[in-house]
């Protein structure tokens, strides 16, 4: 009996000690798990960032034109003012409209992500020429809109109507002195 006791003792001994290593590989399974899955994430975090940045640099690329005209529909400096103001003076002359005056003020802009430009303009010409020249100002490829305009009815010859008056626009600008 004392051999077979020796035995279980023995057999005890070996089953605690693989019972001890079994649970001993496992915690140290359950660590390494936590670290593989942590280190997982992370990997998947950067190859998401890295998706994006493909993303929006090809969106980037992608969009450089249309980026680039939305851009010409701001007065950029005094280059841009003069573009403007040309483009301003060719559409009078081709309606047949004779600008008297042009005013140019800076009007900075607390609500906007530009500043502006307020520019006042005196026109004279026939009713139908200064309603045409205004239609095609409010069409201009600029970020503008019309703030104030005042028409007055002069007396024309020969049955055709004069209008003089003044119209004030605000137009986006940027790099201008405000």
């Amino acid at each position: 009996m004392n051999t077979t006791l020796t035995r279980l003792v023995i057999a005890l001994g070996l089953t605690a000690g693989l019972v001890s290593a079994f649970i001993y590989v496992q915690v140290l399974l359950a660590q390494n798990a936590v670290d593989l899955t942590t280190a997982l994430q992370t990997i998947a975090n950067r190859e998401a960032v890295a998706n994006e940045y493909k993303v929006v640099n090809s969106l980037l690329e992608e969009t450089v034109a249309q980026r680039n005209e939305l851009a010409s529909y701001i007065i950029d400096g005094d280059t841009g003012t003069i573009a403007f103001l040309t483009a301003l003076e060719n559409r009078a002359v081709v309606y047949g409209v004779m600008l008297v005056d042009t005013r140019l003020e800076p009007s900075p802009q607390t609500t906007l992500t530009y500043d502006a430009l307020s520019v006042s303009i005196s026109f004279s010409g026939t009713k139908r020429a200064v309603e045409a020249f205004i239609t095609d100002v409010e069409a201009m490829p600029y970020a503008l809109y019309i703030t104030n305009m005042t028409t007055q009815r002069q007396s024309g010859n020969g049955g055709v109507v004069e209008v003089s008056g003044t119209l004030t626009l605000l137009v986006s600008a940027i790099n201008i002195d405000v």
